[in-house]
């Protein structure tokens, strides 16, 4: 593929690169275990025998119950990480270790050192018992993402070339409408598609019986640029668990021209209403979907975390305004009765989505909010048993939602979210048709970021360093532009509960990306816990949004 025919789906090219200097270290049991990028690494019979000897280790050094996980971790720019760690329970207690190589005694070592932890743990702390259910057992289980094109058996040549087609394209057809200077989100020219795909391959063995491997891809198919000298970027598709096919497939040609034809058509029909300022108010206001997606991920996902409502992140990454006592939440109103949101771990492409959880669990597809009243909490195996009563109320069996995880075996397993939707309204609006209901308000164009504090309930919507723009709107019509410098004041429950309308079926967009962070900074990083998961939403119109920090009229 070049600058002439990027647009085209050829895959004749289909080579293998040699793996780098790794950063882990690949020895003893394993070594020699793959030498090509595209070949996996720990389904190899010696991988197994090293998780099984920890497992083994683990049940002899005194664990009721112990797991392992290793993962081997690749970027296209051939940033290799390995990782093992063993989690262990003794008398209601976790131990935790790791090791980031696959050397013959890592295993017992970290297994051994779990359950020297968890014995500590269990000697100083008040008794306490875990109750993590029963879950069937799966042996030699085995999953991949679903792909067509391996993206680490696509040279690295072709595909800067691609971007570089990309790149070219945008600024020829650009160009070709008087707009000389076109150029990519931050600076410079031409298409922005990074970060490039990775890879995790993923093991799991517990002391029950099951043995999971799991190869995990994910690939960025997002394309920022800008166009008539706006401040705010054009976003395009977004990352998602897919192979290469995910970024060749798409129609770049016509989705770049039809974004291009939507703001000159915005710049002709809006581009010369006045500045206006606005008086420090409440407004009525209308939301794209990706502002949507934002607020749902920083409000109701990161609240209906169970072990942040209970208050175990209190000294990490925080609470949540739907804790401490999530039974005094569940069954209550927390939002209009158009809100909907459902979680799931299988969405086809979601980055959440895997065949099991790092529990060993199956997770499944469950709502989190039912035309606007709390029905449930994002929860591990663990962690279902916290909320045995509220099902039992309901008849549903106490069960795990499958949402443990981990960036990799180097960190702990916790509970992060699953993918989210935002689900759409029975009719059949768009967000013209929010615009065209509002008697009085504001329609945001541009996207803005959103800030929430550390109970995730007061928050605001504020321009970065692109700006963000908003038009003023009477009865249904844009009547003036707003935007540079404004802000916008909120709590969680006033702004789900002042939901006034809602996109419908065909207004769902999809692809945009979560960060979960959770727990202190990890050992061997430095960084703190972070997952990814997709969210899914549709515009809304919300009732009376302090606006604050107005700017002045030009």
């Amino acid at each position: 593929m070049n600058r002439r025919n990027f647009i085209s789906t050829s895959t004749g090219v289909a080579l293998a690169v040699a793996t780098p200097e790794r950063r882990g270290r690949l020895g003893g049991a394993v070594s020699g275990v793959a030498t090509a990028r595209a070949t996996p690494v720990l389904r190899d019979a010696r991988v197994k025998a090293l998780a099984l000897r920890a497992v083994d280790a683990a049940q002899r050094a005194g664990a009721h119950y112990a797991d392992v996980r290793m993962t081997y971790s690749i970027t296209e720019l051939n940033t290799v990480t390995l990782g093992l760690s063993v989690r262990a329970l003794v008398d209601g207690y976790w131990g935790w270790a790791a090791r980031p190589d696959l050397t013959e005694d890592a295993g017992p070592w970290a297994a051994r050192e779990a359950v020297r932890l968890a014995k500590y743990n269990a000697t100083n702390g008040q008794p306490r018992q875990v109750d993590l259910g029963t879950i069937p057992v799966v042996q030699d289980g085995v999953w991949t993402t679903p792909i067509q094109i391996d993206p680490f058996e696509v040279a690295l040549e072709e595909i800067y070339d691609w971007q570089e087609g990309l790149k070219g394209y945008i600024q020829d057809l650009a160009g070709s409408r008087g707009d000389l200077q076109t150029s990519t989100a931050g600076g410079g020219t031409g298409s922005n598609l990074g970060p490039p795909s990775r890879k995790q391959e993923r093991v799991f063995a517990s002391t029950e019986g099951s043995y999971l491997t799991q190869t995990v891809y994910t690939t960025n198919a997002e394309c920022r640029f800008r166009y008539r000298g706006l401040e705010g970027d054009i976003r395009l598709h977004g990352e998602a668990q897919a192979g290469w096919e995910y970024v060749i497939n798409q129609p770049w040609e016509e989705l770049i021209r039809q974004e291009m034809d939507r703001i000159d058509d915005e710049i002709a029909r809006y581009g010369k209403l006045p500045h206006r300022p606005l008086s420090i108010d409440r407004y009525d206001i209308v939301c794209p979907a990706e502002l949507m997606a934002d607020l749902l991920n920083a409000t109701l996902g990161y609240a209906t975390e169970l072990d942040r409502a209970l208050m175990y992140e209190a000294e990490a990454s925080g609470t949540s305004y739907l804790g401490p006592d999530p039974f005094t939440y569940l069954g209550t109103a927390v939002a209009s009765p158009l809100v909907t949101v459902t979680a799931d771990r299988s969405t086809p492409q979601g980055l959440a989505t895997v065949q099991w959880d790092d529990d060993g669990v199956v997770p499944e597809d469950f709502t989190l909010v039912k035309d606007g009243v709390l029905v449930d909490y994002q929860t591990t195996r663990e962690q279902a048993a916290w909320l045995a009563l509220w099902y039992q109320r309901r008849g549903k069996p106490i069960r795990s939602h499958g949402c443990a995880a981990a960036s990799d075996a180097l960190n702990p397993s916790m509970q992060h979210q699953p993918n989210l939707t935002l689900q759409p309204g029975k009719e059949d609006l768009g967000l013209e048709d929010l615009v065209a209901g509002l008697e009085h308000g504001l329609v945001i164009t541009d996207y803005p970021r959103v800030g929430v504090d550390f109970q995730h309930l007061n928050g605001e919507i504020y321009q970065d360093s692109s700006g963000f723009h908003a038009f003023e709107v009477r009865r249904g019509k844009r009547v003036a532009r707003v935007g540079l410098g404004m802000q916008m004041m909120f709590r969680a429950p006033e702004l789900w509960k002042g939901i006034l309308a809602i996109g419908g079926p065909k207004s769902v967009e999809r692809g945009f990306t979560g960060e979960s962070k959770k727990g202190e900074e990890v050992l061997f990083s430095g960084e703190s816990r972070i997952t990814i998961y997709s969210i899914a939403a549709v515009p809304a119109a919300i009732r009376q949004v302090a606006v604050v920090n107005l700017p002045r009229t030009r």
